[in-house]
Protein backbone atom coordinates (compact mmCIF):
# COMPACT_ATOMS: atom_id res chain seq x y z
CA UNK A 1 0.00 0.00 0.00
CA UNK A 2 1.37 3.48 -1.00
CA UNK A 3 -0.69 6.47 0.33
CA UNK A 4 -0.22 9.52 -1.37
CA UNK A 5 -1.67 12.77 0.35
CA UNK A 6 -1.98 16.33 -0.96
CA UNK A 7 -0.83 19.06 1.24
CA UNK A 8 -1.04 21.78 -1.29
CA UNK A 9 -3.25 21.86 -3.95
CA UNK A 10 -3.12 26.06 -5.20
CA UNK A 11 -0.29 27.93 -6.85
CA UNK A 12 1.88 31.41 -5.97
CA UNK A 13 -1.31 33.50 -5.61
CA UNK A 14 -2.72 32.96 -1.29
CA UNK A 15 -5.86 30.74 -0.95
CA UNK A 16 -7.86 30.37 2.11
CA UNK A 17 -8.72 26.77 0.10
CA UNK A 18 -5.47 25.40 -0.92
CA UNK A 19 -2.04 26.09 0.07
CA UNK A 20 1.05 26.06 -2.81
CA UNK A 21 2.35 23.02 -4.00
CA UNK A 22 3.40 20.25 -1.51
CA UNK A 23 2.84 16.35 -1.44
CA UNK A 24 3.06 13.61 0.56
CA UNK A 25 3.83 9.72 -0.10
CA UNK A 26 4.15 6.96 2.45
CA UNK A 27 4.74 3.17 1.98
CA UNK A 28 4.94 0.53 4.56
CA UNK A 29 8.11 1.16 6.29
CA UNK A 30 9.02 4.87 4.40
CA UNK A 31 7.96 8.41 3.29
CA UNK A 32 9.14 11.16 1.55
CA UNK A 33 7.57 14.96 0.50
CA UNK A 34 7.71 16.40 -2.84
CA UNK A 35 7.94 20.06 -2.92
CA UNK A 36 7.44 22.10 0.12
CA UNK A 37 5.61 25.05 -0.83
CA UNK A 38 3.88 27.31 1.96
CA UNK A 39 2.06 26.02 4.52
CA UNK A 40 2.94 22.61 3.26
CA UNK A 41 4.11 21.85 7.38
CA UNK A 42 0.81 23.15 8.87
CA UNK A 43 -1.13 20.89 6.50
CA UNK A 44 1.18 17.88 7.66
CA UNK A 45 0.56 18.96 11.07
CA UNK A 46 -3.59 18.89 9.83
CA UNK A 47 -3.54 15.76 8.24
CA UNK A 48 -1.90 13.57 10.87
CA UNK A 49 0.94 12.96 9.19
CA UNK A 50 4.49 12.48 11.19
CA UNK A 51 6.34 15.33 9.29
CA UNK A 52 9.66 14.62 10.69
CA UNK A 53 10.02 11.02 9.82
CA UNK A 54 10.16 11.55 6.02
CA UNK A 55 13.79 9.64 4.15
CA UNK A 56 13.86 12.86 1.60
CA UNK A 57 12.61 15.66 0.06
CA UNK A 58 12.52 15.71 -3.83
CA UNK A 59 12.38 19.47 -5.12
CA UNK A 60 10.83 19.66 -8.61
CA UNK A 61 12.33 23.72 -9.17
CA UNK A 62 13.39 26.77 -7.36
CA UNK A 63 9.71 28.89 -7.61
CA UNK A 64 9.08 30.33 -4.21
CA UNK A 65 5.13 28.37 -4.05
CA UNK A 66 7.34 24.80 -4.35
CA UNK A 67 10.19 24.97 -1.85
CA UNK A 68 9.75 28.02 0.44
CA UNK A 69 8.85 25.64 3.30
CA UNK A 70 11.92 23.91 3.25
CA UNK A 71 14.26 26.22 5.39
CA UNK A 72 11.35 26.13 8.59
CA UNK A 73 11.03 22.60 7.83
CA UNK A 74 14.96 22.34 7.93
CA UNK A 75 14.86 24.80 11.09
CA UNK A 76 12.11 22.36 12.89
CA UNK A 77 13.88 19.53 12.51
CA UNK A 78 16.92 21.17 14.27
CA UNK A 79 14.41 22.82 16.68
CA UNK A 80 11.91 20.48 17.87
CA UNK A 81 12.09 19.52 21.36
CA UNK A 82 12.83 15.83 22.30
CA UNK A 83 12.55 15.22 18.15
CA UNK A 84 15.94 12.78 18.51
CA UNK A 85 16.49 12.02 15.19
CA UNK A 86 19.37 10.65 13.52
CA UNK A 87 18.60 8.88 10.37
CA UNK A 88 20.07 10.50 7.43
CA UNK A 89 17.56 13.06 5.28
CA UNK A 90 18.01 12.82 1.44
CA UNK A 91 17.18 16.57 -0.19
CA UNK A 92 16.99 15.84 -3.85
CA UNK A 93 16.47 18.91 -6.59
CA UNK A 94 17.74 20.26 -10.27
CA UNK A 95 21.41 21.45 -10.75
CA UNK A 96 22.24 24.09 -8.50
CA UNK A 97 20.54 22.71 -5.27
CA UNK A 98 23.68 22.49 -3.75
CA UNK A 99 24.50 25.94 -4.42
CA UNK A 100 21.49 27.36 -3.79
CA UNK A 101 21.55 25.16 0.10
CA UNK A 102 24.97 26.98 0.36
CA UNK A 103 24.20 30.42 -0.42
CA UNK A 104 21.06 30.37 1.98
CA UNK A 105 23.33 28.90 4.74
CA UNK A 106 25.35 31.97 3.88
CA UNK A 107 22.37 34.11 5.00
CA UNK A 108 20.71 32.22 7.31
CA UNK A 109 23.72 29.87 8.98
CA UNK A 110 25.15 27.16 8.84
CA UNK A 111 22.02 25.09 10.49
CA UNK A 112 20.41 25.50 6.95
CA UNK A 113 23.54 22.51 6.06
CA UNK A 114 23.43 21.11 9.40
CA UNK A 115 20.00 20.55 11.00
CA UNK A 116 20.66 18.53 13.75
CA UNK A 117 20.45 15.76 11.59
CA UNK A 118 22.55 13.77 8.65
CA UNK A 119 21.73 15.88 5.70
CA UNK A 120 22.70 14.28 1.84
CA UNK A 121 22.31 16.85 -0.90
CA UNK A 122 22.14 15.46 -4.37
CA UNK A 123 21.31 16.81 -7.55
CA UNK A 124 20.06 16.15 -10.96
CA UNK A 125 22.67 14.01 -12.98
CA UNK A 126 23.34 11.76 -10.20
CA UNK A 127 21.24 9.37 -11.50
CA UNK A 128 17.85 7.86 -10.12
CA UNK A 129 18.03 7.68 -6.63
CA UNK A 130 16.93 4.88 -4.20
CA UNK A 131 15.08 5.80 -1.02
CA UNK A 132 14.14 2.67 1.18
CA UNK A 133 12.09 0.35 -1.43
CA UNK A 134 11.21 3.86 -3.54
CA UNK A 135 12.68 3.78 -6.48
CA UNK A 136 12.53 7.72 -7.84
CA UNK A 137 13.95 8.73 -11.48
CA UNK A 138 13.92 12.60 -12.03
CA UNK A 139 13.49 13.93 -15.38
CA UNK A 140 13.95 17.33 -16.78
CA UNK A 141 10.25 18.79 -17.85
CA UNK A 142 9.85 22.35 -19.46
CA UNK A 143 9.40 24.86 -17.10
CA UNK A 144 12.33 27.42 -15.06
CA UNK A 145 15.91 26.36 -15.74
CA UNK A 146 16.62 23.20 -14.60
CA UNK A 147 12.87 21.69 -13.42
CA UNK A 148 11.96 18.49 -13.10
CA UNK A 149 9.24 15.91 -12.56
CA UNK A 150 9.41 12.94 -11.02
CA UNK A 151 8.75 9.11 -11.46
CA UNK A 152 8.47 7.14 -8.19
CA UNK A 153 7.90 3.64 -8.31
CA UNK A 154 7.32 1.64 -4.64
CA UNK A 155 6.72 -2.68 -5.87
CA UNK A 156 4.31 -2.46 -8.83
CA UNK A 157 3.14 1.14 -7.83
CA UNK A 158 3.90 4.09 -10.01
CA UNK A 159 3.22 7.78 -9.47
CA UNK A 160 4.33 10.53 -11.24
CA UNK A 161 4.82 14.04 -10.34
CA UNK A 162 4.86 16.60 -13.33
CA UNK A 163 6.08 19.66 -11.29
CA UNK A 164 5.58 22.45 -13.29
CA UNK A 165 5.52 21.99 -16.93
CA UNK A 166 4.42 23.09 -20.47
CA UNK A 167 3.97 20.12 -22.63
CA UNK A 168 7.20 18.24 -23.52
CA UNK A 169 7.74 14.55 -24.55
CA UNK A 170 9.18 13.91 -21.34
CA UNK A 171 5.81 13.57 -19.71
CA UNK A 172 4.55 10.73 -21.16
CA UNK A 173 8.14 8.61 -20.33
CA UNK A 174 7.36 10.13 -16.87
CA UNK A 175 3.94 8.96 -16.63
CA UNK A 176 3.79 5.83 -18.69
CA UNK A 177 1.59 3.31 -17.12
CA UNK A 178 1.52 5.15 -14.44
CA UNK A 179 -1.02 4.12 -11.21
CA UNK A 180 -1.45 7.88 -10.13
CA UNK A 181 -0.65 10.84 -12.56
CA UNK A 182 -0.25 14.03 -11.04
CA UNK A 183 -0.28 16.90 -13.38
CA UNK A 184 -0.14 20.73 -12.62
CA UNK A 185 -2.99 22.18 -14.37
CA UNK A 186 -2.25 25.77 -13.65
CA UNK A 187 -3.39 27.02 -17.15
CA UNK A 188 -7.48 27.12 -17.03
CA UNK A 189 -8.55 30.90 -17.31
CA UNK A 190 -5.40 31.76 -19.74
CA UNK A 191 -2.47 30.83 -21.62
CA UNK A 192 0.26 30.51 -19.30
CA UNK A 193 3.94 30.19 -20.68
CA UNK A 194 5.17 26.68 -19.54
CA UNK A 195 2.12 25.38 -17.92
CA UNK A 196 -0.18 22.82 -18.65
CA UNK A 197 -4.33 23.29 -19.85
CA UNK A 198 -7.01 20.75 -18.37
CA UNK A 199 -6.68 19.49 -22.56
CA UNK A 200 -3.18 19.01 -22.58
CA UNK A 201 -2.60 17.58 -19.00
CA UNK A 202 -5.36 15.09 -20.16
CA UNK A 203 -4.10 14.48 -23.37
CA UNK A 204 -0.71 13.77 -22.02
CA UNK A 205 -2.54 10.65 -19.76
CA UNK A 206 -4.30 9.36 -22.52
CA UNK A 207 -1.42 8.53 -24.52
CA UNK A 208 0.92 7.75 -21.17
CA UNK A 209 -2.17 5.04 -20.53
CA UNK A 210 -2.49 6.71 -16.84
CA UNK A 211 -4.81 4.65 -14.41
CA UNK A 212 -6.27 8.01 -12.58
CA UNK A 213 -4.93 11.58 -13.70
CA UNK A 214 -4.74 13.90 -10.74
CA UNK A 215 -5.11 17.50 -11.76
CA UNK A 216 -3.61 19.95 -8.86
CA UNK A 217 -1.52 23.51 -8.85
CA UNK A 218 -5.04 25.17 -9.11
CA UNK A 219 -5.07 29.40 -9.39
CA UNK A 220 -8.20 30.63 -7.23
CA UNK A 221 -10.40 31.22 -10.64
CA UNK A 222 -10.22 27.96 -11.26
CA UNK A 223 -13.65 26.52 -11.53
CA UNK A 224 -13.62 23.13 -10.94
CA UNK A 225 -16.55 21.95 -13.26
CA UNK A 226 -14.88 23.78 -16.39
CA UNK A 227 -11.69 21.92 -15.39
CA UNK A 228 -13.02 18.33 -15.35
CA UNK A 229 -15.02 19.16 -18.85
CA UNK A 230 -12.11 20.22 -20.27
CA UNK A 231 -10.07 17.18 -19.45
CA UNK A 232 -12.22 14.80 -19.94
CA UNK A 233 -12.25 15.42 -24.24
CA UNK A 234 -8.70 14.48 -24.07
CA UNK A 235 -8.24 11.69 -21.17
CA UNK A 236 -11.15 8.86 -20.79
CA UNK A 237 -10.21 7.37 -17.14
CA UNK A 238 -10.58 8.62 -13.64
CA UNK A 239 -9.82 12.25 -13.07
CA UNK A 240 -9.67 13.58 -10.03
CA UNK A 241 -9.13 17.39 -9.18
CA UNK A 242 -6.98 17.95 -6.34
CA UNK A 243 -7.89 19.21 -2.89
CA UNK A 244 -5.64 20.24 0.25
CA UNK A 245 -5.50 17.17 2.55
CA UNK A 246 -7.14 14.55 0.05
CA UNK A 247 -5.53 11.06 0.55
CA UNK A 248 -5.13 8.43 -2.46
CA UNK A 249 -4.10 4.89 -1.40
CA UNK A 250 -2.44 3.12 -3.82
CA UNK A 251 -1.78 -0.93 -3.44
CA UNK A 252 -0.25 -3.11 -6.00
CA UNK A 253 -2.37 -5.12 -8.41
CA UNK A 254 -3.04 -8.84 -7.48
CA UNK A 255 -0.70 -11.29 -8.94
Amino acid sequence: MVTFTVLGSGSCVPSYRRSAAAYHVRWSDGSLLMDLGPGALRRATEAGIDWSSADAVLLTHFHMDHFADLLPYLFALKNTPGLGRSRELVLFGPVGVVDVMTGLAGLFGSWVRMPGIPLRIMEYGDGPVEIGRCRVEPMPVRHSRGALGFRLEVGKVAIAYSGDTGPCDELIHLCREADLAVLECAATEEVLANHLTPEEAGRIANEAGVRTLLLSHFYPSARPDDVLARCRKTYYGTILLAEDLQQIVLAEPPK
